[in-house]
């Protein structure tokens, strides 16, 4: 087995140097590899960094939401939905409403005297034996 070895002449090419500009990834007569990893690279993390805004600004709006949500609900626990009525009963036990209470604007001595001797009897009821305070 012998090797031949042609005999034609080898031609001299021309190697085209790439062209470049600053601030440019690629011009349309480059064929640079590293150009081309660059521009990969960059598209690859622009779409995460755009991704990761989108997050941002869905979880500030969330948090806009939750809070809107939070004070209309601390708005409607502050509201006093508990209307008092006036009950009587008639001659057979039935309940029978006389309307809504109104708030008295003269607090009746009677009713002063009552509320003071009710924290008299309470104050002088302490006790600090245990039995005592279980059992009752």
């Amino acid at each position: 087995m012998q090797l031949q070895v042609s005999k034609t002449p080898i031609k001299k090419t021309k190697v085209q140097k790439t062209k470049t500009v600053v601030n440019s990834v690629k011009t349309k007569n480059t064929v640079n590899p590293w150009l081309d990893a660059k521009k990969s690279w960059r598209d690859r993390y622009s779409q995460i960094a755009s991704s990761q805004l989108w997050y941002l600004i869905i979880a500030i709006v969330s948090t806009i939401v939750m809070l809107a949500a939070m004070a209309v609900s601390i708005e409607a626990a502050n509201r006093s939905q508990f209307v008092p009525y006036v009950v009587t009963l008639d001659n057979h036990g039935v309940a029978i409403t006389s309307g809504i209470a109104k708030q008295i604007t003269k607090t009746d001595d009677q009713i002063v005297a009552a509320t003071l001797s009710q924290f008299i009897v309470d104050a002088r009821s302490v006790t600090v034996d245990i039995t005592y305070i279980n059992s009752g």
